[in-house]
């Protein structure tokens, strides 16, 4: 829990050293043993939230040893495990070499590029539309996040198009890339979203569209919701709710290849719409969304005030996403391990 809040350290530095280093010996053994990847993801991101290079250093010790041991032991599941911990935890020490860490782990594991999106990837089938999705719910935060929402589309590149109560649309001016936003309004009971989530979806649906950028605004306890009205079209996922990094499964079940920014802790509109301003700028411009810019340019923005400056700190781009990381790494060695088995005995 202190890992996926991004309080680790604080956490660590209550005990004394002796006690901190022991309690994080046993945190990190026996990975193999569960049924699933759960405990395998929880220290994938206790790494990303721990600044102590000592500690640091610790753990890669302790991953190298339990390797060791499960090689010992003929663990195969074990051996991905803790093969892929050693190779996300190697180099991470300096944010200054995100960008070779980033493309050291996609060649490592065959990944998508981790450091960027290409813009050609957000287009529709056809090639001619970036198509989005944004969803508000039924309470007070919903209503001031949809209004706040609004403020980030200038009328000079951007118009609003009302369309039933249930939904509206923002598109791009001329002179611009063809972008179409569906925006689920806040309605004014669970129930009713409901209905709208329902009627947004069958209208995608009747005409064959496939959003690749998802927004999600509001409380933690919506996104279920919005995880829900997901495609495996997905290539950006922003949740912009509190917490929203412990739903990085629920997306990556849904959409494999998406790339996801979200918060450790509070979610703020504060934060949430500087963040979408410049994704948005990017996309309506046709740039690549390189996320090291980006992020660069979001934290000189907020230095300028503490207090948001604060907040940002726990948003993670997708580059440092050290937990949906692993998800997409564990899976990629899997399949492929899967595959060479079925050719094995597949009969030549």
């Amino acid at each position: 829990m202190a890992a996926g809040y991004n309080t680790l350290d604080t956490f660590l530095k209550s005990m004394d050293e002796s006690n901190a280093t022991t309690l994080m010996q046993y945190f990190m053994a026996g990975l193999e043993k569960t049924p699933d990847i759960e405990d395998a993801v929880d220290v994938a991101n206790a790494f990303g939230s721990i600044h102590d290079p000592r500690l640091k250093k610790f753990l890669e010790r302790q991953v190298d040893m339990n390797y060791l041991r499960v090689m010992h032991e003929g663990n195969d599941r074990g051996k991905v495990i803790y093969a892929i911990l050693a190779k996300l935890f190697a180099g991470r020490e300096s944010s200054d070499k995100d960008s070779v860490w980033a493309k050291d782990i996609a060649d490592k594991f065959n990944l998508p590029p981790l450091d960027m999106v290409p813009f050609s990837s957000l287009l529709s089938d056809s090639g001619k539309m970036v198509y989005e999705e944004a969803f508000f719910y039924a309470d007070k935060d919903g209503y001031a996040s949809f209004n706040s929402f609004k403020t980030d589309f200038p009328r000079s590149l951007w118009k609003m198009n009302p369309v039933n109560k249930y939904w509206m649309t923002i598109t791009t001016g001329k002179g611009s890339e063809p972008v179409t936003i569906f925006v689920k309004l806040p309605m004014s009971s669970p129930d009713e979203d409901d209905s709208a989530q329902d009627e947004l979806t069958a209208y995608l649906a009747d005409h064959d569209i496939r959003p690749t950028v998802y927004i999600h605004r509001g409380h933690s306890y919506h996104v279920d919701a919005t995880i829900e009205m997901l495609q495996s079209s997905a290539r950006v996922v922003m949740l912009g709710s509190c917490g929203g990094y412990n739903s990085l499964a629920g997306v990556l079940n849904i959409a494999p290849d998406a790339q996801i920014i979200s918060s450790k802790q509070t979610g703020s509109m504060f934060v949430n719409e500087p963040i979408i301003r410049i994704i948005e700028e990017y996309i309506r411009t046709g740039k690549n969304l390189d996320w090291i810019s980006i992020w660069a340019t979001l934290n000189k923005e907020f230095m300028a005030d503490p207090a948001f400056y604060a907040l940002f700190q726990d948003y993670i781009p997708p580059y440092r996403n050290m937990g949906a990381i692993f998800i997409k790494a564990y899976r990629r060695l899997v399949r492929q391990q899967e595959m060479q088995v079925s050719a094995l005995n597949t009969p030549h």
